[in-house]
């Protein structure tokens, strides 16, 4: 790589460099290819993102044989620009730069310029990703980097470059641009040893990551997750990181429900479940929840949770509502429990409302940052010169005098207290880095209704009164007063199977005491589960090859009307597995198992390393389009990996089916992270649940025969999900019944079950236990309290 200031020093003197070096002739031919056949061909593309782009006079390429072709072919760079399509960043430089006929002229004329949606090409992005961290030490969006031609090596990158010098950065987008074609033209052989250099080295870092690493797995490696997040938990407001700060809610999860492991007798310290409900409850106070609507954003950049990023991803709000679920179910604070069910109904209603199709029940993906501000304020400030006229946050913020408009004096009073809502606005202008957030408030919970009442003579309950309506009124207001921020109505695969799994488990959840929500969440569930089987793959009656075979994303907006092209990534097949898999335990309902059996299968044919174990990003006999490495996700993210979730999967279904081949698949996965594992298990945690597993083995249940009205089935399974501090870690449930073991188990070779259901199918209910060897201990319980008694008693 060319070092950073190496290539700063031309980007100041590109003009004395432009006037004294011989610049390297370009062909006639390429010249005449270059004039005839390279256009914006981005009104083609499924991505709704790359759409926005074809009116750029950049003449953007989607990452594909062809455009990487072309710059071969030419011997032009290619200028590689990753985004989103909620990216306020990426709003912000397609606006100021790309639109920029100027900017364009030169992109045009010295590179291949190639727009990659890293939501469609999670694979790209996670090569180009990887190689900003390991120069620069850190990314983002949108990622910039240069190309050599040919071998698709990085010679140099960046996130996102002003259209014009600002506090925070001097040095311009067009002085990239200007400083890389000099050099290009000056050394064109220095950048491509250069390139070559560190495709090497992220070669390397790749292989030491993702090859076989078996280490020996035991629970003293919870010692070091202990230690971890006790060390880094924020005990004023909550989380475990710096800003950044991402709720991170699988790793919330994980703490949940492995409590009890991470704890000892002698600890006097908080219990990391503890940590974990004080978080989520800060969350649900802080200004990542939109107090006046539904649904949270990405990340705060503050570590009180008060200035977010404020895009909504379908992804954050399923593994939020998976979080505040199992919160619910461990809390013994009954004020914690019902502030846990107010956000739980929120998010049911954002993700199945506000996120979903109403004709096909399928998810959006996200809501975007940006919007125009308050019209009341737009009309008292002078009309912007062209420059980009939305604004980060613009239909969250508020003036206080904005603020008060719709509301009566008392209302004002009481909801600006609660909401924190001040005259000279609240954010800290350590923050305002751009100057666009003076006087302007973000709404977040900092004082009870309780201690409001002593403040202004009223008691909790009235208070709480003012401030329902005055929700009410200010939800009213912005609705007719601003622009609601734009809907990315493409549909992704894995983040609707992240959905699907959170609404399931909120459906059981609220079926004894909210059966009309909890009703409406299964629905949901089902609904787009049908919507991905019927659009996004290709069933066992398609050709051989292609049977369970996954598309990444449906787009309504595209060209076309037909299905998603976009091959899944592993992504897709882990989390929708384990959204079938908590869909089955919520409704017994055998296709949603036989599904994801039928996927797993899939996922392991195509994306498995037979040489190391782990699964691939991209199918294993497919390096898509000459990418010089194939990732493997497993460290977590702000998301939980890939290969984390795989391996949960993995051994749930072999709970579920009684299968050594699943269970070996799941160890196998563990074998390839295992050294990795060891040193850092803290950022495993979706991969850890799968380590207890590996330990202490997987207990199932087996429930054969008759139930009348489901009543002692129902009765184990609410005990079960209710108290998971008493149970098993790794547990699962399997409804045997003739049509099940006719039409799926007997396929599936199992014998064990079909012989339970010839034994005692007719008979009353029974309860069977299985052990990690999936060999039956006892001879059937017939009541829910005597098996929930020896399930108990295994823990």
């Amino acid at each position: 790589m060319l070092r950073a200031k190496t290539l700063s020093h031309l980007l100041f003197r590109s003009r004395h460099i432009a006037a004294t070096t011989r610049k390297i002739p370009v062909r006639t031919l390429a010249t005449t290819i270059e004039s005839s056949l390279i256009k914006n061909e981005l009104k083609h593309s499924e991505s709704p993102y790359l759409r926005d782009h074809q009116h750029n006079p950049v003449h953007w390429q989607e990452w594909n044989k062809k455009s990487l072709d072309i710059s071969e072919q030419l011997g032009k760079p290619i200028f590689l620009s990753i985004g989103y399509h909620t990216c306020h960043w990426c709003h912000v430089m397609n606006h100021d730069s790309y639109m920029d006929p100027k900017v364009a002229e030169v992109i045009n004329k010295h590179f291949i310029p190639i727009k990659v949606d890293r939501e469609q090409r999670p694979d790209v992005d996670a090569i180009y990703t990887m190689y900003m961290q390991a120069t620069t030490g850190q990314s983002g969006w949108p990622l910039n980097v240069f190309l050599a031609p040919g071998t698709l090596s990085p010679f140099y990158g960046g996130m996102y470059w002003p259209s014009h010098p600002t506090a925070q950065s001097s040095t311009t987008f067009s002085q990239v641009l200007e400083g890389v074609v000099n050099i290009w033209a000056k050394e064109p052989q220095r950048c491509i040893e250069s390139a070559e250099t560190i495709k090497n080295r992220l070669t390397e870092l790749h292989d030491a990551q993702s090859g076989a690493s078996y280490d020996e797995l035991r629970l003293s490696i919870l010692d070091d997750v202990k230690e971890h997040f006790n060390k880094h938990f924020d005990a004023k407001y909550g989380g475990f990181a710096e800003t950044p700060k991402f709720p991170c809610p699988h790793n919330l999860s994980f703490l949940m429900k492995y409590s009890d492991l991470l704890q000892s007798k002698t600890d006097t310290d908080m219990s990391l479940r503890d940590k974990s409900l004080f978080t989520l409850k800060k969350i649900g106070q802080s200004a990542l929840k939109d107090h006046l609507g539904r649904g949270f954003s990405r990340y705060s950049v503050t570590m009180d949770w008060s200035l977010p990023h404020f895009e909504k991803l379908l992804l954050d709000q399923a593994l939020l509502l998976t979080a505040y679920v199992q919160a619910y179910q461990v809390a013994t604070n009954p004020k914690d429990k019902e502030l846990f069910l107010e956000d739980i109904k929120g998010l049911i209603e954002y993700i199945t409302i506000d996120m979903a199709d109403p004709t096909n029940g399928s998810f959006y993906s996200a809501e975007d940052s940006d919007s125009a501000p308050s019209r009341a304020i737009m009309q008292s400030e002078p009309e912007s010169s062209g420059e980009y006229n939305k604004i980060e946050g613009g239909y969250y913020l508020w003036q206080s005098d904005d603020f008060a408009r719709p509301l009566t004096r008392i209302e004002n009073d009481i909801a600006a207290h609660y909401w924190n809502v001040q005259e000279l606005g609240n954010i800290d202008s350590e923050f305002d880095v751009y100057n666009n957030l003076s006087l302007q408030n973000t709404l977040h919970v900092t004082a009870e209704p309780r201690e409001i009442g002593m403040t202004f003579g009223k008691n909790e309950n009235k208070v709480k009164e003012i401030l329902a309506s005055a929700k009410a009124k200010l939800q009213e207001y912005r609705t007719q007063t601003r622009e609601r921020p734009a809907v990315d109505k493409k549909v992704i695969t894995g983040w609707n199977g992240a959905a699907i799994g959170a609404l399931a488990q909120a459906s059981h959840l609220l079926a004894p005491t909210d059966p009309a929500l909890s009703e409406q969440a299964l629905t949901a569930a089902k609904k787009c589960a049908h919507f991905i089987y019927t659009n996004l793959f290709e069933a066992a009656n398609e050709p051989a090859a292609a049977a369970g075979k996954l598309f990444r994303m449906y787009s309504y907006s595209k060209p076309s009307t037909e299905a998603g092209s976009t091959p899944a990534v592993n992504e897709d097949y882990a989390y929708l597995i384990s959204g079938l898999l908590d869909l089955y335990q919520t409704t017994f309902d055998p296709r949603y198992l036989d599904w994801a059996k039928t996927l797993q299968e899939h996922q392991i044919s195509q994306f498995w390393d037979s040489k190391n174990g782990g699964f691939y990003t991209v199918p294993n006999n497919n390096k898509r389009d000459e990418l010089f490495l194939c990732p493997k996700n497993s460290f977590d993210s702000a998301e939980p990996s890939s290969n984390g979730v795989s391996a949960d999967n993995l051994f749930r279904l072999a709970g579920f089916l009684s299968s050594n081949v699943f269970r070996q698949c799941a160890l196998d996965v563990l074998h390839c992270f295992g050294k990795e594992l060891t040193a850092q298990p803290f950022g495993y945690c979706s991969m850890l649940g799968a380590v207890v597993a590996k330990v202490k083995g997987i207990q199932s249940v087996l429930i054969v025969g008759n139930d009348a009205e489901n009543t002692q089935t129902e009765k184990l399974v609410s005990h079960l999900t209710r108290n998971q501090d008493k149970l098993p870690t790794n547990l699962t449930i399997t409804r045997i019944t003739a049509p099940a073991v006719d039409n799926y188990f007997e396929h599936y070779g199992n014998t064990l079950y079909g012989a339970l259901e010839d034994k005692y199918g007719k008979g009353l209910v029974r309860f069977f236990t299985v052990d990690e060897n999936f060999k039956l201990t006892n001879e059937g319980y017939e009541t829910a309290e005597e098996a929930i008694k020896a399930i108990e008693a295994a823990q």
